[in-house]
């Protein structure tokens, strides 16, 4: 699906802004509600929160010092790939394709938290001062997943019936969000900037997996995550870069160009990560 939509775009060169929106702001949302409220909740679900904002924030802290030893140039364009992983375009379909419905439940609460964290945390470390948080409670408010994640919570913990034409609607809508994940992010693929720059987004590239498996797995250990919760926590968290922290370099720091062969690099990487990951698991 990803190799289609990088062929579909390579040979249209389609505007695919309207499509991402829609998938962005409509499907992708009603995938997290209805994979959220069509199950019960346990306590291990919700530690999964804790779990990726643990990933996050230690990837972020170790990649900052890490970088700034050995007095690399351009420090947030190496951090951002390598703290914010792309939880929603690969993680949600790997997740949902490996583990099921738990799994889909799980990543979803990840990606999430991780919208959350790359819209407050991701941009500070890409403006790299504490003014550029100004607005991003603002922000966060603005990301429709977080609503849709609330209102699943509250129909499952509150056993709430959802009216069988909305239900239905949701979940049909939510199941196209996987298949467009994966084809805008072979699209965005395409996009051959940051060329040139390949030797250091291998270098962040192999700290996002490596690194962002050792902390899913070890978090998961320590939070006592088991079965498909355990496993999605420790996939997601090995997945690569996430298409979101080129967003963000572009428009409050530098290094853009890094960023996004960065994620091409990850992204290229994963898919022999991936199923070794998987394998083990």
């Amino acid at each position: 699906m990803i190799a289609l939509g990088y062929l579909f775009q390579r040979w249209r060169r389609l505007d695919i802004a309207p499509v991402v929106d829609v998938t962005f702001y409509v499907a992708s949302p009603l995938l997290v509600f209805s994979s959220l409220a069509s199950r019960s909740l346990s306590a291990q679900l919700y530690l999964v929160v804790v779990a990726a904002a643990t990933v996050i924030a230690v990837s972020a802290a170790v990649s900052y010092a890490a970088f700034r030893g050995l007095g690399a140039r351009e420090v947030a364009a190496r951090v951002l790939p390598v703290a914010f992983m792309n939880s929603g375009n690969m993680g949600i379909p790997v997740c949902a394709l490996a583990f099921g419905p738990l799994g889909l439940a799980s990543a979803s609460l990840y990606f999430v938290t991780t919208n959350i964290l790359t819209n407050t945390l991701g941009i500070l470390i890409a403006a790299g001062e504490a003014r550029s948080l100004r607005g991003a409670a603002a922000q966060v408010l603005r990301l429709p997943h977080v609503y849709a994640a609330l209102l699943g919570v509250s129909v499952s913990t509150f056993s709430l019936t959802v009216p069988t034409p909305i239900a239905t609607a949701a979940d049909l809508v939510g199941q196209a969000a996987i298949p467009m994940l994966l084809i805008s992010l072979g699209a965005k693929l395409a996009d051959p900037g940051g060329r040139g720059q390949t030797r250091p987004a291998l270098a962040s590239s192999a700290m996002r997996i490596g690194l962002g498996f050792l902390l899913g797995y070890g978090s998961a250990i320590l939070l006592g995550l088991e079965g498909p919760v355990r496993g999605t926590v420790v996939v997601e968290s090995s997945m690569p870069s996430a298409v979101m922290s080129f967003i963000l370099s572009q428009k409050y720091g530098e290094g853009s160009a890094l960023v996004a062969q960065t994620v091409i690099v990850s992204t290229l990487l994963s898919f022999a990560t991936t199923p070794l990951i998987l394998a083990a698991l």
